[in-house]
C-alpha cells in the first residue's frame, strides 16, 4: 500500500484487475444467455402446439341482406310483391342456401308460425298468405357450405 498525504488508497494487484474485468464479462453474457434461452423456452411453450390450420383464416359466416325491404306495403290492390336476398353473400365465396320464413304476424292469424314459405333467392309474397291486416314479419335466413346461417328479418304491413 501507498501513502498519499494523509489517505491510504488501497490498489489492486493486477490479478485482482483482470479477474474483476473476466467476471464482469461472464456475468454480462451469462445474463444475455439467459434472456436469449427464456425467449426461446416462451416462444416453444406459445407456439408448440400450432398446425398449418392455426395460419389458415377462421370461416366467416354469411351476410344475410333483403334488398327491397322498403316496399313492404301490401294491399288488395297490390299486384305483388317480390322480397330478394340479393346481396346475400357467403366471404368465403361459398354457395348460399335460402329460406324464407314468415316468423311473427297479427293475431288471431289462421297459419302457425313459423312458416317457411321459399328457398329461392326470391320470394313472391302470396296474397292468400298475407289476407289478415296487420304487421307480418318476415326473416331471410342464408346458410353457407359450412353450414355456418345468418338471418336479416323485414316487415310486411298488409292494409
Amino acid at each position: 500500500m501507498q501513502e498519499v498525504k494523509g489517505t491510504t488508497i488501497a490498489r489492486l494487484p493486477g490479478q485482482t484487475k483482470r479477474i474483476s474485468a473476466i467476471l464482469t464479462i461472464a456475468f454480462f453474457f451469462t445474463l444475455v444467455a439467459t434472456i436469449l434461452v427464456s425467449s426461446w423456452i416462451i416462444t416453444f411453450l406459445f407456439t408448440k402446439n400450432l398446425t398449418p390450420s392455426s395460419f389458415t383464416p377462421q370461416s366467416a359466416p354469411p351476410m344475410a341482406i333483403i334488398k327491397n325491404e322498403a316496399t313492404t306495403t301490401f294491399s288488395a290492390s297490390s299486384q305483388s310483391l317480390i322480397l330478394s336476398a340479393e346481396g346475400s353473400f357467403d366471404p368465403d365465396g361459398g354457395p348460399l342456401i335460402y329460406e324464407w320464413t314468415i316468423t311473427s304476424g297479427p293475431q288471431n292469424i289462421p297459419i302457425i308460425l313459423p312458416l317457411i314459405v321459399s328457398s329461392d333467392a326470391l320470394y313472391t309474397v302470396d296474397k292468400s298468405l298475407f289476407s289478415t291486416p296487420g304487421v307480418w314479419v318476415v326473416t331471410l335466413t342464408v346458410t353457407d357450405n359450412e353450414n355456418e346461417a345468418a338471418s336479416t328479418s323485414t316487415y310486411i304491413t298488409v292494409e
